[in-house]
């Protein structure tokens, strides 16, 4: 009989980040509330054995000498690291930066909020005695122990080029401490067990809390449903993380002009990725349009969209003003009346506009990618909330002529558990994940039905104009 892999449910919650006292901050012990309430959850309906950790990447929390958190930590959004690339550039240019960690300089990163940190409060760095990155900081809430994931910090662009601890040398040279991280720890490593008063509270007995891939991504990827030695992939979430799984890193003034990062994964290999603007338009619109008193499901989003194809306004999503925080809808109307282009006359105009840029902006930046590694697929997996887009799907498939393989779903979920089968001698190895998710899981498939070579050059057109946006 075959084995399968049964996931269910237990507690949803929603992440935003909350702005206060001029910064933007998660809310981490709202965050560490849900989360032990799901504990409980599941603790009422199984014998859990054991838990994982994994969240978004760069951001962290700062502790004291004492073990305290010492602040919220700052969303990635925040506007306190706009420019730090050029005050940095002044210390270590920009293409040495990436030579020396493999990770493309982005404003968002940890290396670039510790610099900034410096810069504006210092007085916080002196009081710091560690730097956990979220999840890590959740798991140090669970049990006290104190760990520096390998994919998580893979993200920060704190770590050498090897890829085998903090580059010290180069965050002494930005006058940065290297001895806020903790050793690093890898996937598939026990961090502790759960603290007997979070057991109690919890109603639960004593739980194994264990490392898994705790970048996301990392997660997501170890559950694409193929054995692939070298797999393209999506993973479409609030970010669209275009990417493949190579065996080595690969730092090369090709790939730093291209924007990629090296990051790592549960099993040593790289993931290549580059960072886009993904479904964060969509939940930005879909969010403001509910403070205006619209409310609308994704299923409902999608069927505004089938009286709206014959719209063909077209924003380029990667536009820096597209990743601010609040006023998306008039950023996107600001975008169309300066290139020129009609504005949405409906929610699913509005929303098809979005989608369709999105789609094109995959076909550039596959084609980019494959010309960077040579080793070009007709098959593109597809993972994260976007892949329950059947119109996404569709799109991303017409626009870069590849075969695309959706799902699962809840793959950062799966590789999460992926990881704890395998620590717990339940699966043998990454073989037999992938095959319990292939029995176990929805896939879909899109395959191409229209050309959208038209959409593609346009899109091309609009990258090479210079813009000002109004978002008053």
């Amino acid at each position: 009989m075959e084995r399968t892999l049964r996931c269910h449910e237990i507690h949803r919650f929603a992440n935003e980040p909350v702005a206060c006292c001029g910064s933007l901050y998660w809310d981490v012990l709202s965050l560490f509330n849900q989360i032990k309430k799901g504990i409980a959850l599941a603790a009422q309906r199984y014998e859990v054995k054991s838990l994982a950790i994994d969240t978004w990447g760069v951001d962290f929390g700062l502790l004291d000498e004492s073990g305290r958190l010492i602040e919220n930590p700052v969303c990635y959004r925040d506007e306190r690291t706009r420019g730090i690339l050029d005050v940095l550039s002044e210390t270590i240019p920009m293409p040495e930066l990436f030579a020396q960690t493999g990770n493309t300089p982005d404003e968002i990163n940890t290396l670039m909020q510790l610099a900034a940190l410096k810069n504006q409060r210092p007085e916080v760095l002196e009081r710091a005695h560690r730097l956990l990155f979220m999840p890590d900081l959740i798991g140090y809430f669970l049990t006290e122990k104190q760990a520096c994931e390998f994919t998580i910090a893979s993200t920060s662009q704190c770590l050498n080029p090897e890829r085998t601890g903090i580059h010290t040398k180069l965050l002494e040279r930005l006058g940065l401490r290297s001895d806020l991280f903790a050793p690093l720890c890898y996937p598939g490593e026990v961090l502790g067990t759960l603290k007997p008063e979070i057991a109690v509270e919890c109603g639960c007995g004593e739980i194994d809390v264990l490392l898994c891939g705790a970048h996301d991504t990392a997660s997501a990827i170890y559950a694409l449903p193929t054995e692939e030695d070298h797999p393209l992939f999506l993973s479409c979430g609030t970010w669209a993380i275009t990417g493949q799984i190579l065996d080595q890193p690969v730092i090369t003034e090709a790939s730093a002009r291209l924007g990629v990062s090296n990051e790592g994964s549960p099993g040593g290999k790289t993931r290549l990725v580059r960072n886009l603007t993904g479904l964060w338009i969509i939940q930005q619109c879909k969010a403001e349009l509910e403070r205006q008193g619209t409310v609308l499901t994704y299923d409902e989003i999608e069927a505004t969209m089938d009286k709206a194809q014959g719209y063909g306004g077209l924003i380029d999503t990667q536009a820096p003003t597209f990743r601010e925080f609040g006023q998306t809808i008039e950023r996107i109307h600001s975008y169309l009346r300066a290139t020129g282009q009609p504005l949405p006359q409906s929610h699913g105009e509005l929303f098809w506009c979005v989608y369709q840029s999105l789609a094109a902006q995959m076909k550039l930046a596959f084609d980019e990618l494959e010309a960077l590694t040579g080793q070009p697929s007709d098959t593109l997996y597809m993972v994260g909330g976007g892949c329950q887009s059947a119109t996404l799907r569709q799109k991303i498939a017409d626009a870069t002529g590849k075969r695309v393989i959706a799902g699962p779903v809840e793959a950062t979920a799966l590789g999460n558990i992926a990881v704890q089968l395998i620590a717990e001698g339940l699966a043998a190895d990454h073989a037999q994940i992938t095959a319990l998710i292939q029995h176990s899981e929805k896939i879909m498939t899109a395959v191409p039905q229209t050309s959208m070579t038209s959409q593609i050059i346009r899109l091309k057109q609009l990258k090479t104009q210079a813009l000002d946006y109004e978002t008053a």
